[in-house]
């Protein structure tokens, strides 16, 4: 069962925030504070008695979610709630002997400065979510001067593994950003795609290369043999990297370029919108 600081309001039909008061708050110590003036529960109408602060900000955990198996994965998540909303994704590969929480989790914290969310590899997640007042920490008010009180209406959260594939041919990987043979597989090359998988990269057979007069006999032209391009994939960076390396070179490898074709598999990019909540691009 999911958790939070908050309380389920039946009239409303949302999880909603407490009133930050106290019943050691009706002490009598100033008009309207005692319960002589006290009318109602309903947190609507705040303005009768002492005023209703919300308790900000208004938290709810989701039940541990289990996937079945450790993949790669897109959490996609919405939200419906009264103001945009703060996301903690918790994951992990295992949970504890009671089955209610995962071991030793990991964290993503997804807010206002969030652009993109990197997919993860994990069996286990739990979602949190957090609402508060954009206009005031102490709780909004309305043009009634009532305050606005925080709730969630509801939290979606879908775990996709679907994958986008991306086929890439006769790439000069010289036109690619970073130094000879140290290449980055730049995100408008493989558009679309957020998190790489895999990259099945096969490097082409070089052009010959000719020593010319001047550093044999004269009248000669010896041809080389070319290159033997190999290529090693760092998918531990985002984008990924190209390591390009000749390894016909007496035993001391030596970066190059070359010419490549490459299929890129991953999922979508994984991307924070207006509202809060996390989109797949399409």
């Amino acid at each position: 069962m999911g958790i939070g600081n908050g309380y389920y309001n039946e009239t409303i039909g949302a999880y909603e925030a407490k009133t930050a008061i106290t019943w050691d708050d009706y002490d009598a110590s100033s008009v309207g504070n005692n319960w002589d003036n006290w009318q109602t529960w309903l947190s609507i109408q705040p303005d009768i008695g002492l005023p209703f602060i919300p308790n900000l900000p208004l938290e709810y955990t989701t039940d541990l979610i289990d996937f079945g198996s450790k993949q790669l994965i897109n959490p996609v998540v919405t939200v419906v709630a009264s103001t945009t909303p703060d996301l903690v994704i918790y994951y992990g590969d295992t949970i504890d002997s009671s089955g209610g929480s995962i071991d030793n989790a990991s964290s993503v914290t997804i807010n206002s400065a969030t652009t993109t969310v990197n997919a993860i590899k994990a069996r286990y997640f739990q979602i949190k979510v957090s609402v508060g007042n954009e206009e005031d920490s102490a709780g909004a008010v309305d043009e009634n001067n009532i305050y606005v009180i925080p709730y969630i209406s509801s939290i979606d959260v879908e775990l996709k593994t679907e994958k986008r594939t991306v086929t890439i041919t006769d790439l000069e990987t010289y036109e690619l950003s970073g130094s000879v043979g140290l290449r980055t597989l730049d995100n408008d090359m493989i558009n679309g795609i957020g998190t790489v998988s895999s990259i099945i990269c096969q490097a082409h057979l070089p052009a010959p290369r000719y020593m010319q007069d001047g550093y044999v006999d004269a009248g000669y032209t010896v041809t080389l043999l070319p290159e033997t391009p190999i290529v090693l994939v760092d998918k531990a960076t985002t984008p990924p990297v190209l390591n390009i390396f000749d390894i016909d070179t007496f035993g001391h490898r030596t970066r190059i370029d070359c010419t490549i074709d490459a299929v890129v598999t991953g999922l979508p990019t994984l991307r924070r919108s207006d509202s809060g909540n996390l989109v797949e691009d399409n």
